[in-house]
């Protein structure tokens, strides 16, 4: 079942729930991390919206405005996911216009 995500959304995925006995309504704590993947600072608390299926890897998606309401960081986005058209002209545009 697709699941909604939005500006506000923290979605959690369902292995990683688990593992921390969270679920939609709790809070999680994210922290920065330094050069080398410690955690540093008082960490950002977000309130769980969603858990999702993911078979590799744990993950927390957090929306752009969920993010705003923690923290003055600007996140730095590098991956993408999109659902694309079966016509070629039209997934040509699309990458033209994210850079890929």
């Amino acid at each position: 079942m697709p699941l909604a995500f939005d500006d506000d959304s923290v979605i959690v995925t369902e292995k990683l729930a688990t593992r921390l006995g969270v679920g939609v309504g709790d809070t999680i704590t994210l922290f920065d991390q330094d050069d080398v993947g410690n955690a540093v600072g008082d960490g950002h608390a977000l309130t769980i919206t969603g858990v999702c299926e993911n078979y590799v890897g744990n993950y927390v998606y957090v929306g752009r405005d969920a993010w705003k309401g923690v923290s003055a960081t600007v996140p730095v986005f590098s991956t993408l996911y999109t659902t694309v058209t079966e016509d070629a002209d039209a997934r040509s545009k699309l990458s033209e216009e994210i850079g890929a």
